[in-house]
């Protein structure tokens, strides 16, 4: 058996010396070649207990905050995650805030106020607060009120509104579709008009969480609180109304409108939708934006409105100061404190820049939110951000653009498949390896056994991490490490295997493993440690950076080596001295050890093979074309033993690259000093 001594030598015997080795060097030639399965199942062995104690001991808990705070979850990916200056928010948690407090871990979620129909005023602007949850001030109601018997409305609001009678009752007040529409409706306020239908409106507007919203974040900007920024803004808010299928997925208002709907901006023009009744008309619900809510209270009825209507700087001038002085309030003290005078104004922290206040009253960003439902909402998302539309449409000189859904949804999504295709990739690559092992060594025993070395070092140097250094941050960078490894790995089994080959070619084609080995083991062992200890030097020496993902990187990197080493030396070593043995000792090639010598054997015909041995003179034999052509009777001497890509590396691939050697150093210098 290969797995046991051979009966051509002696019991090894404390004392024995294994060519010019003696002492552990000899014992651990011996323990390797002439107990090749005995080292290879305690080696694995230990390796997996060592892995299991990492895992259970040391736990593995991967962290991906790294890629969230650099902002790019992948790259080349636009929907990154802001961070403001007073740390990172995420879109899932609702709104990002930015000068959000938290209250038990969870950033406060005030979202957009409610705005009455009446215009804006130099000196007064009539405004309410949202009804939300606990920290805003709530209207009070009346003890009989109802959604079902709204208090009848007390006056008209300024702008015509249309009023149904059925039997004497009002039924409903309909606003004119060509007026900017932001819906509002606040029952405590004695000049407001509120029907069933518009108070149902007001709450879907502002207090249902649609966690499909699509969610755009514009910062870096010198000011947005200008006619030209707020034109531009509403420039983009109305391409993104254009994109194809947004007028399937926004969600609609309940409430209907009367008239012509608006034509100057195409996107909004794409929010409005016949019914049955020729005078009414069913519409999408705004962009929830700064842009929006002034344009509604202004009375700015398009786009182009915002440049060309005069006196609109000095009014934005006087919102300017009443949101800086909300700002500075909400900052000291949060929104419980806010006086009812912000709700008027029309303040909401996601519409301001942290830093935006008396002191610093330039907005330079804000949030502006696309009220989305229905179940299909990500998947329109990620179609439009695969063809880049998204992207696109929010492209805009004046500010950056960052994007998502309210619920992470599309940038998880878009993550996903992009991991899933980069998986696809890495496993290609994988297999690329596996195969070049395979096509450089003509063993699929060996091409296993360098798999399972890099395999197994990714355990064990969770162990050496977690467990001996306590370093419990374990970043999704660590991942990319294995493929890394795969390379590192590969290349020690040609370095390790090639000092066989080329120990076995100088002796008898009888040679056991243990003489093989005396000639190669610790000269590829030194070989293969030099390059490993320069290998995991270099990594060490990225663990100086003060970033922890790419420490904590490094540092698994350089015990991934190390381990690597050891188990080449160890497993790898192991299954080549037992596959020398199974291949001394058979009459004729295997496809499993040699299938270039099998694939010979195949076309010549088992004729061809007259001794026993020879049956495996291969590519990948021990044995040298010179020895066979002399063994054969042949006197000609030639130099092409090796496998099939080492020959042609040395016969046509060498001979070409030497007789051009000098143009290429040229050429190589040249592109050197250009780049």
């Amino acid at each position: 058996s290969a797995c046991a001594v051979s009966r051509e030598q002696p019991l090894p015997t404390m004392a024995r010396a294994v060519g010019r080795h003696t002492g552990v060097k000899a014992k651990v030639i011996i323990a390797i070649t002439e107990r090749p399965c005995v080292a290879f199942g305690v080696t694995l062995f230990l390796g997996l207990v060592i892995g299991a104690l990492g895992f259970a001991v040391g736990g593995l808990s991967i962290d991906t905050e790294g890629w969230e705070t650099r902002g790019t979850p992948l790259a080349d990916r636009q929907m990154s995650v802001i961070v403001w200056s007073t740390g990172q928010f995420d879109l899932g948690e609702g709104t990002p805030l930015a000068m959000g407090e938290t209250e038990g871990g969870n950033r406060r979620r005030a979202r957009s106020l409610l705005m009455d129909e009446e215009e804006i005023s130099d000196d007064s602007f009539r405004m309410s607060r949202r009804i939300r949850g606990a920290g805003e001030k709530k209207p009070t109601f009346s003890s009989s009120f109802s959604l079902k018997t709204p208090p009848k409305a007390k006056k008209q609001n300024s702008r015509a509104l249309l009023q149904n009678s059925n039997n004497g009752n009002v039924a409903a007040y309909l606003e004119p579709c060509a007026d900017p529409f932001w819906p509002h409706c606040s029952r405590d306020d004695a000049n407001a008009v509120c029907d069933d239908d518009a108070w149902r409106e007001s709450r879907s507007f502002h207090d249902e969480y649609r966690q499909t919203s699509f969610m755009a974040i514009f910062s870096g900007s010198s000011d947005l609180l200008t006619p030209a920024s707020l034109h531009e803004m509403c420039k983009v808010e109305d391409v993104v109304m254009q994109l194809s299928g947004y007028s399937e997925h926004c969600a609609r208002s309940p409430k209907p409108c009367s008239g012509t709907a608006p034509s100057a901006d195409a996107g909004l023009a794409n929010t409005y939708f016949a019914t049955g009744d020729a005078a009414t008309r069913t519409r999408c619900f705004p962009p929830v934006s700064i842009n929006r809510v002034l344009m509604a209270n202004l009375t700015v009825n398009s786009c182009d409105a915002w440049v060309t209507t005069t006196g609109l700087s000095d009014r934005l001038e006087t919102i300017r100061g009443a949101l800086a002085a909300c700002a500075d309030s909400f900052r000291l003290d949060g929104a419980e404190s806010l006086p009812e005078s912000c709700a008027k104004t029309g303040f909401d922290p996601a519409w301001v820049n942290s830093g935006f206040g008396v002191a610093a009253p330039l907005l330079t960003a804000t949030l502006v939110e696309f009220p989305m439902t229905g179940g299909g909402v990500i998947d329109w998302l990620v179609g439009l951000e695969t063809k880049g539309s998204l992207e696109k449409s929010l492209k805009s000189s004046l500010w950056a653009s960052s994007y998502d859904s309210k619920d992470s949804a599309l940038k998880d999504t878009v993550v996903d498949a992009a991991l899933n295709s980069d998986m696809i990739m890495a496993s290609a690559a994988v297999f690329i390896v596996l195969v070049l092992i395979w096509a450089h060594t003509g063993s699929l025993l060996l091409t296993f056994a360098g798999m399972l070395q890099v395999l197994l070092a990714f355990p064990s140097a969770v162990f050496l991490t977690t467990t001996v250094f306590q370093i419990k941050f374990f970043p999704f960078l660590n991942f990319i490490g294995l493929f890394v490894l795969i390379g590192v790995g590969a290349d020690d089994c040609f370095v390790f295997f090639d000092k066989w080959q080329s120990a076995a070619a100088k002796l008898p084609r009888n040679a056991t493993a243990t003489e093989v080995a005396s000639h190669s083991y610790w000269e590829a062992t030194w070989a293969m440690f030099l390059t490993s200890l320069t290998t995991t030097a270099a990594f060490l020496a990225s663990a100086i950076t003060p970033i922890a993902p790419i420490r904590v990187f490094s540092i698994f990197m350089a015990s991934l080596i190390v381990f690597d080493y050891v188990y080449n030396i160890t497993i790898f070593a192991s299954c080549v001295a037992f596959q020398h043995e199974i291949v001394r000792s058979r009459d004729k090639p295997s496809f499993c050890f040699d299938v270039f010598a099998w694939v010979k054997h195949r076309r010549r015909g088992a004729g061809d093979v007259t001794s026993k041995g020879q049956g495996n003179l291969g590519p990948g034999d021990v044995t040298s074309k010179v020895q066979i052509e002399h063994l054969e009777g042949e006197t000609k001497v030639t130099n092409s033993s090796g496998s099939p890509p080492e020959v042609f590396c040395r016969e046509k691939l060498y001979p070409f690259l030497h007789n051009l050697r000098w143009p290429l150093l040229i050429c190589t210098l040249g592109l050197g000093a250009a780049a």
